[in-house]
């Protein structure tokens, strides 16, 4: 059988959930999945691998448990006919299912597991946060469980979760304790950490690397899979990175990844700039791909016509072509 990281190699969008105004409901927004399809052909296009959906991108810690159960339907039956036409490299779907209660964990890894998934991550509960190495890894054990047929992932996210544990530690205390325990997705800047982590087990597992600002780095260490964002709107640089400098390079072309890379850099700049990153993707992701996911969910609040102007104006400073006229 192959390991997890010969299973899982390439970009993951972290996809955002595409929502419309409804002033009867309660949220005034509400899912709408007719927009996925779309969206994942584009994907596809691009060369994106896969997708991580209900995600930070996606809004998930703002969405009930039927919603999001609602979107990876929706998504898994898109994957399903897109396989059809590309069995030989499936499209495949991720699902986040983290959640403040552990009960919505358990129910949602379940979910994913009755719908096919292609694997499932889950991040630590930010509000009444683990302790201690031992007290996370409770928890995910417990989550992972529910879905023992699924490659099960950690979501390392310290920056929203509050929890900095190492992810090599974690991983030191989870892999006895957790048998379907398939990799994380570090979305951190600690490197050291990441370099620890592909080297455990003989690099079995899968760790997507989630910050788009150090990629290169993170691939120089050996990775060669990410979960991010800006796959949405830039795959091509990336998988240029990827194919460059990476062990799923032909040949390598360290200065053409350098350079990809510090492209990489002022991109990500540009939206440093803004209030809310995921916001700022989606607006952004309207201005380069011509896809209109719709509005953020409250609290998060769109950007003004000002700043929706001022980052058409910088998108196109670093070099993209914009789909919508500004």
């Amino acid at each position: 059988m192959a390991s997890y990281r010969e299973q899982f190699q390439g970009l993951y969008a972290a996809s955002f959930t595409p929502f419309r105004v409804d002033e009867s409901s309660l949220t005034k927004t509400v899912v709408d999945t007719s927009r996925l399809e779309e969206y994942a052909k584009m994907l596809v296009k691009d060369g994106v691998a896969g997708v991580f959906v209900n995600g930070t991108a996606g809004e998930s810690m703002s969405l009930s448990v039927s919603e999001r159960k609602l979107l990876a339907e929706a998504w898994m039956d898109i994957a399903k006919q897109i396989n059809k036409e590309r069995a030989d490299k499936p499209f495949k779907v991720l699902i986040h299912i983290g959640a403040q209660s552990l009960a919505d964990c358990c129910e949602l890894a379940k979910h994913a597991q009755s719908i096919q998934a292609d694997g499932v991550g889950c991040m630590a509960p930010g509000f009444f946060k683990p302790r201690n190495i031992d007290a996370l890894v409770q928890f995910l054990s417990v989550v992972a469980a529910s879905a023992p047929e699924l490659p099960f992932l950690y979501y390392h996210f310290p920056e929203m979760t509050g929890c900095s544990m190492p992810v090599h530690k974690v991983f030191e205390a989870a892999i006895p304790l957790i048998p379907n325990l398939a990799g994380a997705k570090f979305t951190g800047f600690d490197l050291s950490d990441m370099g620890r982590c592909l080297e455990l087990c003989n690099r079995k597992y899968a760790f997507f690397f989630g910050r788009e600002h150090n990629f290169l780095g993170a691939v120089g260490l050996g990775a060669i899979c990410a979960i991010g964002v800006f796959y949405n709107m830039a795959a091509d640089r990336y998988n240029a990175i990827l194919h460059s400098a990476s062990d799923l390079a032909t040949s390598y072309d360290f200065e053409q990844a350098r350079k990809h890379q510090i492209w990489s850099n002022d991109m990500t700049a540009v939206f440093d700039g803004f209030p809310e990153l995921a916001v700022t993707c989606k607006a952004a992701f309207k201005l380069i791909k011509g896809i209109d996911m719709g509005p953020p969910r409250a609290p998060l609040t769109p950007l003004t016509a000002d700043q929706e102007a001022l980052l058409a104006r910088q998108l196109q400073s670093v070099g993209f072509t914009l789909a919508t006229n500004q």
